[in-house]
Parts: structure tokens; sequence; C-alpha cells
């Protein structure tokens, strides 16, 4: 899923650039990976 806050971020570029339209999508993406970011850290952490 780390390729869903890149992409994310990159469509949010796009779309202020007038390139793309789907600005909800990119917005999606980057809450998305961010929720599966901030889980994984919180795992990686407790094993610690």
């Amino acid at each position: 899923m780390p390729g869903a806050l890149v992409t994310g971020i990159l469509g949010i570029k796009a779309v202020g650039r007038g390139q793309a339209s789907n600005r909800g999508v990119a917005i999606s993406g980057v809450v998305l990976g961010g929720i599966f970011f901030a889980i994984v850290l919180v795992a990686v952490l407790s094993v610690l």
C-alpha cells in the first residue's frame, strides 16, 4: 500500500496542474496509504 500514498500525492499534484480531475480518488489514496503506513509502523514498534 505504500504505492497508494505515492500515487495519491502525484494525483493531487496532477489535479492542481489541471491534468486530472480525480481529486477525490487521489485524496482517498493518500488517506488509505497513510492509515496503512501508521498501522505497519505501530505493528513494527510493538514487536521491538
